[in-house]
């Protein structure tokens, strides 16, 4: 009897084996793959941040060259969202504003000239 009970835990005690290798590699593969999503979002927010950095830089100098007002619209959700500033106020008695175009326009073709 004793041999019998000894073989039948001796095989549960194999069988849980595989299954406990499986669950370690399974977790392992789901925490590669987090930590390769996280990854690449903050790849992501960080060349989002430093491009609008490099904007803000450009329209802070135009801003001063002409004397014009700045605006700087604040970043939401963590900077993920960045709005594009502008530069608007009145250079030679007229009224200005410069802004990027929206996103997803643009002009195919060539402007003809008259």
């Amino acid at each position: 009897m004793d041999s019998l009970q000894s073989n039948v835990l001796g095989e549960n005690t194999l069988a849980l084996r595989p299954a406990l290798t499986i669950s370690v590699i399974m977790l392992l593969e789901i925490c590669f793959i987090v930590v390769l999503a996280i990854g690449v979002a903050a790849l992501f927010w960080f060349m989002v941040r430093q491009s609008s950095e490099k904007i803000v830089r450009q329209y802070r100098q135009i801003a001063q060259q002409l004397q014009l007002n700045l605006t700087e619209p604040t970043p939401q959700l963590a900077g993920f969202i960045r709005a594009e500033p502008f530069v608007h106020g009145v250079y030679r008695q007229r009224e200005i504003s410069i802004s990027v175009p929206g996103r997803g326009y643009k002009i195919r073709g060539k402007l003809r000239r008259s």
